[in-house]
């Protein structure tokens, strides 16, 4: 059990939920936490009653004060679950659990790769394919991840060809036999990428000329 006294005097000028102590913990992206990410969490009660407060955590490597009053970015440990605990310290000499809260604690999904601006299983023509010459790897829009990935090579599968590739652009021989292809042909890229949290993912892509 770690606990982190991160006492703010909070000066109130507005009675959120009444004379009750209410507290309310929130993640407003997901109710899983990841590893190697700051993951933002929202805290709401009664600023007039606790005026005072501290966090008891199992499993959390560190929690940060975000820019804005009662938001926090929390950053989870190796175990599969977290729990964040909220101890009111108004009253001196004495400690009140407010509120307990566990989340599940995951590793970061895999991202997507692009070939340039094309995404696995794109049907795209030859001229089209012929204008990447790089590599991208993020997340899609849909997702809240802000978290960014680094491409450390990659190989590309051509016709009978497998050409090795170093960082995320693309090589010169790997591009020469790009051009060569004709409709109905396909590449196949498998990248070597890692993250904030040093794991090395290899993720594939399939383009397709039409």
């Amino acid at each position: 059990m770690k606990s982190y006294l991160l006492i703010f005097k909070l000066f109130s000028f507005l009675n959120l939920f009444s004379q009750e102590k209410l507290v309310v913990i929130g993640s407003p992206e997901s109710i899983v936490l990841y590893r190697s990410y700051a993951n933002k969490i929202q805290i709401g009660f009664n600023d007039i009653l606790v005026k005072e407060y501290t966090f008891e955590t199992f499993n959390c490597d560190s929690i940060i004060h975000d820019s804005e009053k009662h938001n926090y970015l929390i950053y989870p440990g190796k175990s599969k679950s977290l729990t964040l605990k909220i101890i009111d310290l108004s009253v001196k000499g004495k400690k009140t659990i407010l509120s307990e809260t566990s989340y599940r604690v995951c590793n970061l999904p895999d991202p997507s790769l692009y070939f340039g601006t094309l995404e696995n299983e794109s049907t795209v023509s030859k001229q089209t394919i012929k204008t990447m010459d790089k590599l991208f790897v993020y997340y899609p829009s849909e997702l809240y991840f802000t978290t960014e990935f680094k491409v450390n090579s990659f190989n590309i599968f051509v016709k009978d060809q497998n050409i090795l590739c170093i960082s995320d652009n693309l090589s010169k021989e790997a591009a020469f036999h790009i051009n060569r292809l004709i409709s109905g042909e396909k590449i196949t890229i498998i990248a070597n990428i890692i993250g904030p949290d040093k794991i090395i993912r290899k993720i594939t892509s399939v383009i397709h000329i039409e």
